[in-house]
């Protein structure tokens, strides 16, 4: 038994709904995440600055709260530092990335959408991803940082309306371009999956990896003899200026607001 925290970190709030699924299914266990609020948003920098953000911001957690796993719950994240931080550090980590395959395997008229940071949308990692499960389908590609901007700072304040309005262009798109299923493959569009689900109805599927992602974190800490068998407290912690909005969004995933503080 091992009663470290599993740790997930991100740029923002994006992960907290894989947080969410975790605490959910593993009840015992103890998180602490970490929203690089300071260099938020990461996927309108270089690939080259995320990768240094990424690496200095998972020392810090690492050396503050001594995780037994890390969870990099941010797609851009994942697909410039993960490979790097495995390299680095010796200890279990998670990334998360475009849910292509399995919407690839639902996907009937073979015309998928993804939603996603630019830099995400653009990297070869992607181009990869698209030629190992969706070679045979049209895969439109969707980069919207203004919509992540929107997650981040507005959405725990927004009325249904607002939220329709801010979503109203992909849906347009999506709807335009006559897709099947919809990827959501930025964390932060995971927070607007019920709104999207309202708005383009049984037609379409929205897909994310939380639950991929999710049993990859049960496998690791069964294969490693890691699993907890007592509960700690869960905090969310932030590396630039504290708000209001990142307490709002602590309470609504069961979370202490640690500030600062790792």
């Amino acid at each position: 038994m091992d009663n470290r925290p599993i740790a997930f970190f991100d740029s923002g709030v994006g992960g907290l709904p894989y947080l969410g699924w975790a605490k959910e299914h593993l009840p015992r266990e103890t998180f602490v995440y970490f929203a690089d609020t300071a260099h938020f948003p990461y996927g309108e920098k270089s690939a080259k600055e995320v990768r240094t953000f990424v690496l200095e911001g998972v020392e810090g957690v690492i050396r503050a709260s001594n995780p037994k796993m890390i969870v990099i719950a941010c797609n851009t994240a994942s697909v410039v530092a993960l490979s790097e931080l495995r390299a680095r550090f010796r200890l279990p980590f998670v990334g998360v990335v475009p849910a292509l395959k399995p919407a690839a395997e639902r996907s009937a008229g073979r015309r998928i959408a993804l939603l996603a940071t630019g830099l995400t949308a653009e990297d070869g990692y992607t181009d990869d991803l698209v030629r190992s499960f969706a070679a045979d389908c049209e895969v439109i590609r969707i980069g919207d940082g203004e919509l992540v901007r929107f997650v981040e700072y507005e959405l725990v304040s927004s009325d249904a309306e607002r939220i329709r309005s801010a979503i109203r262009p992909i849906v347009e798109a999506v709807r335009a371009k006559g897709v099947d299923s919809l990827v959501l493959a930025c964390t932060h569009f995971t927070l607007l999956d019920a709104a999207f689900k309202r708005e383009l109805g049984d037609s379409v599927a929205i897909v994310d990896s939380r639950e991929g992602v999710g049993r990859q974190i049960m496998r690791l800490l069964a294969q490693e003899g890691i699993e907890a068998d007592a509960k700690g407290e869960d905090r969310l912690c932030v590396s630039g200026q504290e708000s209001d909005r990142y307490l709002r969004f602590a309470e609504r995933y069961g979370l202490a607001f640690a500030g600062t503080k790792v």
